[in-house]
């Protein structure tokens, strides 16, 4: 559905709510859009829904500009959908940013569950495409507007501005980042929450506040732009590793010569003997996961990835990138300043990667009562831990992994059927063009046929591979363009494949995986090559999954076909005596444990073109993702009128 006017943001604008993606139809009467402060707001049941708008301006800009000898933004402004200062601190290393609205992260999107959300997205970096991704959302009914570039819409052009709209049909906690190579490590992120009444929440009377403010978004962080290590230099910046952490886009950082930079620190503000809901927000785009304890809190988790879950009690999380998780905090301790600490781990916890905030309870306004920050090496006890490295989920061991989680919300229980209407098998590694002896094929191969590469190390050129084969995007998206396939292929043995097997080389072309409408699909996901400190962790758009088992064999250095074979034949056996598989939780994105596996299993039920892949964009922009093909093209909605189209323009050589 199209608006037949352009909107203002101060006034009102002619605009009508498609309730229906196939009713597509513009009204010749103004109704008003919301303000991103009047949709954040406590929600009740059979209020009338908002629509709520939001712009954003895309742009390349310093941090540490001159703005900020004039001012210093609040902690909360992002709250707002423009900036009360326009000085981005980051960690207080002067750098180039690509920001959305000249903050990082972006405004808050935060609304209730059935408001329609409008966001302009302005793209004013000359030379560079652009999308915005709604991560966690399933876009039924609004698949144009997942912002997948060459999967569901062409890149934004710059200077010119893309309408995403879509119902917030699913509650939870939710973020946008840029789905366009490395965009999203340069600032290209922010917090997108929907909340629902409070007596629709399973777990609502775990507490007893859920301010906007406690909102906890990670990511990593460099000291220039992610492009300039993509595909990654030999001596100079020779690997991909964040060098930061921040907080809610700030933090502190220490130079080799113990000076620290002058930033204050994230705070959160808590009233004593109370129960407070925080959201937890992984946008990392590196190689890096996070470890997140508060200091003499215990932590209740209640949701991840939007899914409520029966609540379990940790003192540690670990979350990869992606992933979101809801916890409560009880605030009965001595009234005082407490830290949340964030630590890098994997490549990360080579160079000790350690970020500060605090949690302030009122009363203590100078924060002066806090202890000694703690350091990496000396950090907050672990304790109970969720999402172990290594897969070993065994509460008895205080260890919590997503497959031992109970979902609290409807369970469809044909999911557990012994046989799933579709299987499919995915292992993932790397191909190495020293190793194999296939630098010619790197070096040496014809223009049409460059890989898509990236070096983590000096020496080491790359490219990632999913079921087989390195992913490579149509030149225009199958939603809208189904004739833009350039190389398609359904799997490894594909006749296309298997004439363009080249040295010994993955197969390279846009991986698409058909699946019925309705099916049962059952996913086994496992990393065939283990790698020291490295655990991916993917992301499925247009739905979630349950997660049913995951696990290692760490005395073995790579997994093997018969290794799965025996996992797959102890999940059989499970799923046909009808043990060990009870209200398996949901999730959207998924660690898969070093050297390990994941199953899963979802619904084929929103028809559409989805992506699956690794969330370290390194690794995705080099093959490790495919798209899921749900359903038939009859069972989408129609394309907007005026779409964006895009493509390769070849037409006959004519010559004179």
């Amino acid at each position: 559905m199209e608006v037949c006017k352009k909107i203002n943001m101060l006034i009102l604008l002619v605009f009508i709510l498609p309730i229906f993606a196939t009713s597509q139809q513009c009204a010749d009467d103004g109704l008003k859009l919301s303000t991103p402060e009047e949709c954040m707001r406590e929600c009740s049941k059979n209020e009338t829904r908002k629509i709520c708008y939001y712009f954003f301006s895309l742009e390349f800009f310093p941090a540490l500009s001159s703005a900020c000898e004039m001012c210093q933004p609040t902690t909360t402004q992002g709250l707002k959908n423009k900036a009360d200062c326009e000085c981005i601190l980051v960690d207080g290393v002067e750098r180039t940013v690509f920001s959305v609205n000249r903050m990082i992260p972006g405004p808050h999107i935060q609304v209730c569950k059935n408001d329609y959300i409008v966001v302009d997205v302005e793209n004013m970096a000359e030379g560079v495409g652009a999308t915005m991704h709604w991560h966690g959302l399933f876009q039924r009914n609004y698949q144009h507007y997942d912002g997948v570039p060459y999967v569901t819409q062409c890149p934004i052009e710059a200077f010119d501005t893309f309408r995403y709209q879509f119902l917030a049909a699913e509650s939870g906690t939710f973020f946008y980042h840029s789905h366009v190579s490395v965009h999203r490590l340069d600032g290209q992120y922010g917090p997108l929450i929907i909340r629902e009444p409070r007596e629709e929440d399973p777990n609502s009377q775990y507490y007893e506040v859920d301010d906007p403010a406690h909102v906890i978004l990670i990511s990593d962080w460099m000291h220039e732009l992610a492009t300039e290590r993509f595909p990654g230099l030999r001596k100079r910046w020779s690997t991909q590793r964040a060098e930061n952490i921040l907080i809610n886009g700030r933090g502190t950082y220490t130079f080799e010569n113990g000076t620290e930079t002058d930033v204050d620190l994230e705070t959160f503000y808590v009233q004593p003997n109370t129960t407070h809901r925080f959201r937890l927000i992984n946008a990392f785009t590196t190689v890096c996961l996070a470890q997140l304890s508060i200091e003499d809190h215990k932590l209740l988790l209640i949701a991840q990835d939007a899914a409520n879950i029966e609540p379990v009690e940790v003192n540690t999380i670990i979350i990869g990138s992606g992933e979101r998780v809801d916890f409560v905090i009880n605030t009965n301790n001595d009234v005082k300043t407490y830290w949340i600490q964030v630590r890098g781990l994997g490549e990360c916890q080579e160079t000790e990667v350690n970020q500060l905030a605090k949690l302030q309870y009122q009363g203590d306004e100078d924060s002066d009562s806090a202890s000694d920050p703690p350091t990496y090496s000396d950090g907050l006890l672990r304790g109970t831990l969720y999402n172990p490295l290594d897969g070993s989920c065994d509460p008895a061991e205080e260890t919590f992994c997503a497959s031992n989680l109970k979902t609290a919300d409807p369970f469809d229980e044909e999911i557990l059927k012994p046989d799933p209407d579709v299987q499919i098998y995915l292992p993932f590694w790397f191909h190495n063009f020293n190793e194999t002896n296939t630098f010619n094929v790197l070096y040496g191969s014809d223009p049409e046929n460059y890989p898509v590469f990236f070096s983590p190390q000096a020496t080491d050129p790359l490219v990632s591979v999913l079921g087989n084969v390195t992913f490579k995007s149509p030149s225009a998206p199958p939603l809208t363009e189904p004739e833009g396939y350039e190389y398609f292929c359904d799997s490894p043995d594909s006749n296309y494949c298997k004439e363009h097997a080249v040295d010994r080389t993955p197969c390279s072309c846009t991986h698409v995986q058909n699946v019925p409408l309705n099916s049962i699909v059952e996913v086994i996901i496992y990393d065939k090559q283990r790698l020291p400190t490295l655990n991916h962790p993917f992301h499925l758009h247009g739905g979630n999954f349950y997660v049913l088992d995951m696990g290692s064999l760490p005395e073995q250095d790579n997994l093997s076909e018969s290794d799965i074979e025996k996992v797959m034949a102890r999940h059989q056996k499970r799923l046909r005596l009808h043990k060990g598989y009870d209200r398996p939780s949901a999730k959207d994105s998924i660690i898969v444990p070093q050297g390990g596996w994941v199953i899963f299993r979802f619904r084929a039920d929103n028809p559409g073109y989805w992506a699956f892949h690794c969330h370290f964009d390194w690794h995705s922009i080099t093959g490790m993702q495919l798209i899921f093909h749900i359903g038939l093209d009859s069972d989408l909605p129609s394309t907007p009128s005026g779409f964006p189209r895009c493509g390769s323009f070849k037409p006959p050589v004519c010559a004179p």
